[in-house]
């Protein structure tokens, strides 16, 4: 078993074509802890600039009580894509995501779970009337999840606030399940996010 432990760490100023934050990419039968991080002010002139973590194949995971804010790309991804695959579970609790912007799709985040995935999904936010919300040019302004074949997401409290998409669709959030995949999560509070 490998392991990648990622925690109270700044991540921060930096400039880069692509993944201009932090990537992680953990293959095969991997623990992920990436948790309690700060990830703010990092600019791509590509995609993926606050930060790609991709975790597959029988692995574990906690991304938990991280901050994105005020990350920005030119292409794709402006605050995280979390891409987790194939019987590969874990936490996705208590992260923020504010001000990050995307020029054309995924201003605030994208988070798959796909292929026999399970993944909890516990008092995340996406934009905040007070602290500012994420954008995009195109498309998926706050949060795009993605849950395939047969995975299931749940979890309680979700909060997507003042998200905008300028010249598209899908301001705050959008959820696409399939393949006899579930999505179970009360308490949810979309408001205040706006697609033109």
């Amino acid at each position: 078993l490998s392991s990648v432990t990622v925690t109270d760490c700044l991540i921060e100023d930096n400039i880069a074509a692509n993944y201009a934050g932090v990537y992680v990419n953990a293959f095969q039968v991997c623990d992920v802890v990436f948790d309690d991080n700060t990830i703010v002010n990092n600019d791509s002139t590509g995609a993926y600039a606050g930060g790609y973590i991709d975790i597959e194949n029988f692995s574990t995971y906690s991304v938990s009580g991280n901050t994105f804010d005020d990350n920005d790309a030119t292409g794709n991804y402006g605050g995280l894509y979390l891409y987790t695959y194939n019987d590969t579970d874990g936490v996705f609790d208590d992260n923020t995501f504010i001000n990050n912007s995307a020029t054309t799709n995924y201003g605030g985040a994208r988070v798959d779970a796909d292929y026999l995935c399970q993944m909890s999904m516990n008092r995340n936010v996406f934009g905040d009337s007070a602290l500012g919300g994420n954008s995009a040019g195109s498309n998926y302004g706050g949060l795009y999840l993605y849950i395939g074949y047969n995975s299931d997401v749940e979890g309680d409290d979700l909060a997507i606030d003042s998200n905008t998409v300028t010249a598209g669709s899908y301001g705050g959030g959008y959820v696409e399940c399939e393949y006899l995949s579930t999505f179970s999560m009360p308490k949810m509070v979309v408001t205040d996010n706006t697609a033109s």
